[in-house]
């Protein structure tokens, strides 16, 4: 049973008009009437028989309410129109007491209560003709039976998808033919890869496609930074969709420092095709276009797959949207929105939304930005025009305006906090780095600070800027961190002011993504001018401890990362020197590099981490930094590390960089690196076989590892694969799958048949609510 509740009157419109065509055999138009004269839909043939519909979206209100108004306001209008048949359709549900009420307020133009339709009605005839609910996503999306199932698979899995956000921007999302033709990509080649300008709507079609993949049995899995995390989870045997959002986003701005070193490019073009080869599972990836286009320049493996990957592209383009499809945006944003009845008022006033929807500039992202109170609400309704046009002529207004001139100064050293912990933290973690910067600004700056500026701010930043979830804070989209790039990029004295107040190293770390990144070039010409600021940073953060102990109660103590490990620093440290040819950074690396042997010495090795230094130091150009001649006792250390006991995930990061061509890798490197697995296959194997004997997709990864270190090491490991793979065919006998088809929506039955999409488009704001 659906209440009706998640549509707009549109949206609720245009279900009762296929629900109507359908069951009565007409075609029905929307009819252009005006705001007053009562005509929702309308049959006019043949003559003399005209038939009106009115629709009454009043899910939520009462039956006295309705009965009043249809009374009031209505049957004047219905005595004018004197038709030859006048159908009324609420989304109330209504008892035979109720119709009895409103045929009588309409007397005598209701000739039966069957004219009269109640929630239970129109249900009734989604259950006689099932192919409309198809047709009307929010409704389906909105039941109650869809929403447990979806919580159900999602459940399933550890995984970041978070429905209740995509069940609440269901009544939001406006369906055009993306994602359609998305689905079908889907359906043919089990990969779709979703590009397009910022803003234009990627994130939000790949939550929806995988909300209808979960409602269908389907596990999802979110890849948050490398695409070996959904490699470890695959498994064909399952019903999995794969989800990667900006997945090409943070290596071309420089947070994965080694994207071709490690062939991070190549293992993501070898899952896509162990994805479209797979039984069962799907992938959806997005990515900003003008990246992608970079990766194609950039990457070998991405050149030679281009023609192949054609087939599983799907480009989102602002000139895809419509006019009418643009007004749908703006309209369900603006009738679900908290916006007062001033800002709606001048919204419409002169027709203000077909200038919105006809600018160059339109995008869902702007309009969703305009469509909350929290953005706007600094501004008289007066006003409201003004700032909306000038943010659609210069989309980057749209944060600049608020950071500087509508958040308090604590608010601002919030937000760069957040920058500098990569966008993402836990409200412990981002206290413990706002309040240094907050000091250091207040004494540099020469402001008050105030007890209740933490709290304050965090009020103040709560849905428009940031999200709150489970005690952590991210920025509310992703165009929040691109302002914060440009605004570090462009003013010095914030990235000065982040380095000196710096109290974990990790924000050393996300400065300097920023600045080796293509829109960094400003900043590197400054700290290779003036690298004092950051080298002070890096000697003041450098010894701090990466993980800190945690007391749960009970006498159990535990630990927690606090900072990142001592690998990502030197990495980091070592890039750092390279690019600014600073002594002070040289000294640091070569001081670090004996704390770092000395700490593996007591502490087990983060093996692919370790091997990213090895990697940055194969690509210095600064002959001081290469002279040092430290590659050969950090490759030496980490090497004596694959004495205690080898595991399979050690032995896979050395041979993988072993098979780097760029790698300084000796024959007797080598000896050690087969040595190794020898041990682990003698000593080892059984023992890590047993921990993952309950997962088939853990068994799985397991068994593909084992073959990449055998074959680099040009070993047999046969049997060893084989006892694998009776493993997971045992274990998968088991599974019992849900074959469950994905929905595919296609769409209403018909276009809307008005003389124009601009009239259309009027007649759709002329019916908004006021208040």
């Amino acid at each position: 049973m659906y209440d009706f509740k998640k549509l707009s009157p549109a949206d609720f419109e245009d279900l009762t008009r296929d629900l109507l065509q359908q069951s009565m055999g007409v075609r029905l138009e929307a009819f252009k009437t005006g705001r007053d004269q009562g005509i929702d839909l309308r049959y006019a043939a043949p003559p003399n028989h005209s038939i009106i519909v009115q629709c009454k979206h009043f899910a939520g209100s009462t039956v006295a309410k309705l009965v009043r108004e249809i009374h009031i306001k209505e049957l004047p209008k219905v005595t004018r129109l004197n038709p030859n048949r006048y159908i009324l359709v609420t989304s109330l549900p209504l008892n035979p007491a109720d119709k009895d009420k409103i045929k009588a307020a309409l007397n005598p133009y209701i000739q039966t209560t069957h004219d009269i339709l109640g929630s239970e009605d129109l249900n009734n005839l989604l259950g006689r003709h099932p192919e409309i609910e198809t047709q009307h996503f929010k409704l389906w999306m909105s039941s109650t039976a869809v929403l447990q199932r979806v919580l159900h698979n999602a459940e399933q899995v550890q995984t970041e998808f978070d429905v209740e956000r995509v069940r609440r921007a269901v009544p939001l999302y406006v369906q055009t033919g993306n994602y359609s033709r998305a689905m079908k990509i889907l359906e043919e080649h089990k990969v779709v890869i979703i590009s397009g300008v910022p803003g234009v709507g990627k994130t939000t079609l790949a939550d929806m496609l995988l909300f209808a993949h979960l409602e269908s049995s389907y596990r999802p899995i979110v890849v948050k930074s490398e695409i070996s995390e959904g490699r470890k989870l695959f498994n064909d045997e399952l019903r999995q969709i794969f989800y990667f959002d900006d997945f090409l986003g943070e290596t071309f701005l420089g947070k994965r420092f080694d994207f071709l070193a490690k062939k991070e490019d190549s293992s993501i073009l070898d899952f896509v095709g162990i994805i479209s080869r797979s039984k069962h599972a799907r992938l959806v990836l997005t990515t900003r276009e003008h990246i992608l286009q970079h990766a194609f320049q950039i990457s070998e493996h991405f050149q030679r797959q281009r023609g192949g990957l054609a087939d599983h592209r799907c480009i989102l383009q602002l000139g895809d949207y419509t006019l009418l499809e643009r007004g749908r945006i703006l309209y369900n944003h603006i009738y679900f929105s908290d916006l007062t009845a001033g800002y709606k008022k001048e919204l419409l006033r002169d027709e203000f939304y077909m200038r919105i929807l006809e600018h160059r500039n339109f995008n869902p992202r702007l309009v969703e930005w305009l469509s909350r109170l929290t953005n706007v609400k600094q501004l008289p309704a007066a006003g409201y025009q003004e700032e909306v046009e000038r943010v659609l002529e210069n989309p980057e207004q749209l944060w600049r305006i608020a950071f500087e001139q509508q958040i308090s100064e604590a608010s601002r050293s919030l937000l760069l906090a957040l920058y500098s912990l990569g966008g993402e933290a836990h409200l412990d973690r981002l206290e413990e780095a706002w309040k240094p910067l907050h000091q250091y600004r207040a004494d540099k700056y020469n402001w008050m600070r105030a007890p209740e500026d933490w709290r304050r701010s965090l009020q103040d930043l709560e849905g428009g800027f940031l999200l709150f979830k489970n005690q952590h804070a991210s920025f509310v989209n992703p165009s929040v961190k691109d302002f914060l790039d440009t605004t570090l990029t462009c003013d010095a004295e914030h990235l000065d002011d982040l380095l000196s107040a710096a109290c974990l190293f990790e924000q050393i770390v996300n400065v300097w993504s920023l600045a080796k990144s293509e829109k960094g070039t400003p900043i590197r010409s400054r700290l290779q001018q003036s690298p004092e600021r950051l080298t002070a940073a890096i000697s003041q953060n450098l010894q701090g401890p990466h993980e800190q102990k945690i007391n749960f109660g009970k006498g159990i103590v535990g630990t927690r990362e606090r900072d990142v490990r001592p690998e990502v620093r030197l990495r980091t440290m070592v890039s750092i020197a390279d690019y600014t040819r600073s002594p002070a950074a040289l000294e640091s690396v070569r001081n670090y590099t004996r704390n770092v042997i000395e700490f593996w010495s007591d502490n087990e090795p983060d093996f692919e981490a370790a091997f990213d230094i090895l990697r940055a130091l194969d690509r210095a150009k600064w002959s001081r930094l290469v002279n040092l001649d430290l590659h050969e006792p950090l490759k030496a250390a980490i090497l004596s590390e694959l004495e205690e006991g080898p595991q399979s995930g050690e032995l896979f990061a050395v041979a993988e960089y072993a098979d780097d061509k760029n790698s300084r890798w000796a024959d007797q490197d080598q000896q050690v690196l087969v040595q190794s697995f020898e041990i682990y296959l003698e000593s080892e194997f059984d023992k890590e076989f047993a921990d993952r004997s309950s997962d088939p997709g853990d068994l799985q990864t397991f068994s593909e590892t084992l073959e990449a270190i055998a074959n680099w090491c040009h070993m047999n490991a046969d049997l060893y694969l084989s006892q694998i793979s009776e493993h997971i065919n045992e274990l998968t006998r088991t599974e019992e799958g849900d074959d469950r088809p994905v929905r595919r929506w296609e769409g209403s039955s018909q276009p809307i048949p008005v003389i124009s999409q601009e009239a259309e488009v009027r007649r759709l704001f002329d019916g908004l609510p006021r208040n």
